[in-house]
């Protein structure tokens, strides 16, 4: 099922996500999305846009209306290539920032790792 997800988003101009509520249902979407550095089309919710006010962020765009996302797949997303969004999303949560992350966590409370 993940393949046959990964292979459809790949081939494709973006993850579109209607979800609009403050909850966290988009956050899964929109890592699956970039880790195959597909952008993400959405309702600015307080994850997306925390997530789009970093200062490398890349591939994610939100609209207000329908006439936003006509303007989106007429424009497209060719300023965003698939690898700007791929480096995006390594550098702030891939492995190696988890891990940097989780050795901070363990320094802070004296646990030797």
């Amino acid at each position: 099922m993940e393949e046959a997800a990964a292979e459809l988003l790949i081939n494709s101009r973006g993850l579109f996500l209607p979800h609009s509520g403050d909850d966290m249902v988009v956050s899964g979407s929109y890592f699956f999305a970039a880790s195959l550095g597909v952008p993400v089309i959405a309702r600015r919710n307080p994850f997306l846009g925390w997530l789009s006010s970093l200062p490398s962020a890349k591939g994610i765009f939100f609209y207000q209306s329908r006439r936003d996302i006509e303007g989106f797949y007429k424009m497209g997303t060719d300023a965003t290539s698939s690898e700007e969004i791929l480096a995006f999303a390594n550098a702030e949560f891939g492995k190696r920032k988890i891990e940097l992350c989780w050795r901070m966590v363990f320094n802070s409370i004296d646990i030797k790792c």
